[in-house]
């Protein structure tokens, strides 16, 4: 591994606490995987042989049963996933696949096993992720629960609008893969998108405009449903 990768995923929250020492037995043996949009990482089922680490990029949590996918969630950098199934060395429940070009760190799993076992910093960093996703996945639940499918999006606009640093941004997805995001079909979200212009939301392909304020009025972010922990 390169010295600007180690500097680089020194300062992710999963290394948070750990000393150098352990840092660098940690890395020693870990791997980083350019890969391109639509490479499958994992498929649900199988049992880890990584811990992966997202550096850059975008990738979908999905899972498939009786013919039918659903997507889970995005993970989005410095996001580490399969934390929980590589702690307990049970099979993993989603497959996982990528959205867009990214760069993922790959720990083996008996390797963060190990030093889970040895070290407390790296149980207690390993915790604090597992704790971060716990809350990430009750945010999602209530966002499901509590929200119509175009309050959905018009949250999802505004957090991408606030990632992006401009009113305008670009989705970096497809409408389909969006739609399957929300949960909500493909027709739904056009309509959605359809109601939305009246709350300052302007689509021109994969370009969308948002006025945030007018857009907010409408979607009422909170940071219960919206908010991050790193």
């Amino acid at each position: 591994m390169r010295t600007s990768d180690r500097h680089l995923i020194r300062g992710f929250p999963i290394f948070r606490g750990v000393s150098d020492t352990l840092f660098e037995r940690l890395v020693a043996r870990a791997e980083i995987h350019d890969s391109q949009p639509g490479e499958v990482l994992l498929t649900e089922g199988d049992p880890p042989a990584f811990l992966f680490v997202l550096l850059n990029g975008l990738v979908e949590a999905y899972s498939s049963h009786a013919g039918v996918d659903a997507t889970l969630s995005f993970i989005r950098p410095p996001g580490a996933f399969i934390v929980a199934a590589v702690w307990t060395g049970q099979v993993q429940l989603t497959s996982v696949r990528t959205v867009q070009t990214s760069r993922i760190l790959r720990l083996p799993a008996e390797d963060v096993r190990a030093a889970i076992a040895d070290d407390a910093a790296v149980a207690s960093a390993i915790g604090l992720e597992l704790a971060i996703r716990y809350r990430d996945i009750m945010r999602e639940l209530k966002n499901q629960r509590m929200r119509s499918a175009t309050e959905r999006l018009a949250n999802w606009l505004l957090l991408e609008s606030e990632v992006a640093g401009s009113p305008t941004f670009r989705l970096g997805i497809g409408k389909g893969l969006l739609a399957a995001r929300l949960g909500m079909a493909g027709e739904h979200l056009s309509r959605a998108f359809a109601i939305l212009r009246d709350h300052g939301v302007t689509v021109a392909g994969n370009e969308v405009t948002v006025e945030r304020e007018r857009l907010a009025d409408f979607a009422r972010p909170s940071v219960l449903m919206d908010g991050q922990d790193i």
